[in-house]
């Protein structure tokens, strides 16, 4: 990494790979660095828009992190993540005539939809149904949060929705701040 930004500085990849061992070193500041440069080339490249939100996150700058955060549904890094068919991105709105299908996205372990569920309930109540995506191993536990009126398993197709949204972008939805939380 180090001969391929010494040899072109401006290499997006080599940035990002380059800020990605200054986190595993615990050099944060250097990460957010080579994070800004590799936005700074290139303004289409997400992968930095996204690990400078997580940079932001894990700072307590809840309002950057989540924007930033929200960033790896374009990443070709989490070319898992896909819209749902026919739905719209959920952004928290009250639509009580509407179906809203909430997504565990690839990413995810089973500690990230426990933490994230705390937030489900909130969704169930700004919407008419509420259906949620989740590992075959939390049914019977996410099951029991009030207000969802179907469990759909991970990697199975989508039923139509209205609106989609992933699990944990709900963080964003309903924590903008720090505060908030």
């Amino acid at each position: 990494v180090r001969r391929a930004l010494a040899a072109e500085p401006a290499f997006i990849h080599s940035l990002l790979l380059s800020g990605n061992r200054s986190i595993e070193i615990g050099d944060v500041a250097a990460a957010a660095r080579r994070f800004r440069r590799a936005r700074a080339t290139d303004a289409n490249f997400p992968e930095a828009e996204l690990n400078l939100g997580m940079i932001s996150l894990l700072d307590g700058d809840y309002t950057a992190g989540w924007l930033g955060f929200a960033a790896r549904w374009r990443c070709a890094s989490h070319h898992g993540f896909k819209p749902t068919p026919g739905a719209r991105i959920w952004d928290g709105r009250v639509d009580r005539s509407a179906r809203l299908l909430i997504r565990a996205e690839p990413e995810q372990a089973l500690g990230d939809t426990i933490q994230f569920a705390r937030f489900v309930a909130a969704a169930a109540a700004r919407v008419g149904e509420l259906m949620i995506e989740c590992a075959p191993t939390l049914r019977e536990l996410i099951g029991k949060i009030p207000g969802i009126a179907r469990l759909i398993d991970v990697g199975d197709a989508p039923p139509p929705a209205q609106w989609s949204c992933g699990l944990m972008d709900l963080g964003g939805i309903f924590a903008p701040t720090l505060s908030s939380l």
